[in-house]
Order: C-alpha cells, then structure tokens, then sequence
C-alpha cells in the first residue's frame, strides 16, 4: 500500500481519517501512517531534525539509540510518491504542536493546558477544542460549542518503563527494552491509534487532528 494524498486537501475528503502508529527497529524508524475512511493510505511520517549538519547528526544518533525521550519532535508528512505535503513539530516544554506547508506557512497547531487540547488554524485562530481524558470518545467542539465530532484514542502502548522482572532476570535486555519503549511517542493517551469522526462539514485542518494527537505531549 502506497500514499494517495497529492496535497493536504486529498484529508478533508475522505470522511473520517486515522493515525496508526508503527514501531520501526529504532526511533529513526517509528512513524505514524494516516488511512481514510475507506482504509487507503493518504501519508506517513518521516522523522527529521532541525539545525545544520552537525546538529542532524548529533540528533540522529541520539535518535538511533532511543535517548531522545522528551525532546522535540519534528517530522515530514510525505504522500503520493515521496512528496512532502507537511513539516509538524511537535514541543515537550511548551506543549504545542504546530504543522506548516512546505513554504513554513502555520496550517494547524494544538496547545494542551492540562487535559484540555486547544486547536488553531492559520493566524493562531481558535477552531476547536477538546478535552482528553477518559476511555470514552472526545467531544470536539467549536468555540461556539457546536459539537464538530469526536476523537476516537485505541488501546494503551507499552510502558514506559520495563516490568521488574526483567530487571531481575537480564538487567542489559530490560534496559534495551525500556529504552525503546521510551522512544515510542504515543501522544496524549499513550496509544497506537488516534481518529477522527467528524459531525459533518467541518474545518478541513481539524482532519490532521489524528496526528496532532499522537505527536503531542
């Protein structure tokens, strides 16, 4: 299965859309695929660093050995045949992800103030927000309190730290385990899976909510 999004516009047109999460060997290699409604591929990420050379570098590795827990996180999300449709970063201190079009123009950005997540188009514009917590499906609403739809969150991801036992049976295999756990960022609700079912028209940006959500932190 192959990228269909030629552009950011291809998400708002296919209904509902999700974020899936895929843990790769390493962190360099952990990405998160977004699938329309009908189950077709419109993106993936891809993990990139900012800075010049020798930062990229630095930050690779830091990456490579999943060390890189509570750091920024910057990543391209890439469509039909490799194009680049996004660049979303993603800020421990601040708690913001923001996502710009290839120009580094804002296209949508989160804010979290403890349990409420707060979404702005271009201009930093309120459109929505939503609280996140509980099992049950998070109400979106607009400003005005329109219910705009729901954010949908899967089953808890791996611990963030190694269960005892390992560390009693193999200290060195716990360890790498729970470093690569650690690398695992699975947003607000540590979750491999984050999806939107919208009520509606909605805003088109609020179909990148998916991945708004599993970046953040």
């Amino acid at each position: 299965m192959f990228p269909t999004a030629r552009s950011l516009d291809d998400f708002a047109t296919r209904g509902g859309v999700t974020a899936v999460f895929n843990a790769g060997a390493t962190g360099q290699g952990h990405h998160w695929q977004l699938f329309g409604q009908d189950g077709s591929e419109l993106a993936h990420t891809a993990r990139v660093h900012n800075g010049g050379k020798l930062a990229q570098v630095w930050w690779k590795v830091v990456t490579l050995t999943g060390m890189d827990a509570n750091n920024d996180i910057h990543v391209e999300l890439l469509g039909a045949e490799g194009s680049a449709l996004a660049r979303a970063s993603s800020s421990y201190m601040k708690e913001t992800v923001t996502v710009a079009d290839p120009a580094g123009r804002q296209i949508v950005g989160t804010k979290r103030n403890k349990r409420v997540v707060t979404v702005y188009g271009a201009g930093d514009v309120a459109v929505a927000e939503f609280t996140c917590e509980g099992d049950d499906p998070w109400p979106v609403r607009s400003p005005a309190g329109d219910v705009l739809g729901e954010v949908l969150a899967g089953e808890p991801g791996p611990s963030l730290s190694a269960p005892l036992w390992q560390w009693m049976v193999d200290t060195q295999w716990a360890l790498s385990t729970a470093t690569y756990n650690n690398a695992m960022h699975l947003g607000l609700r540590r979750v491999k899976r984050y999806s939107f079912a919208p009520a509606g028209r909605v805003p088109p940006v609020l179909a990148l909510l998916p991945l708004l959500c599993g970046l953040s932190y």
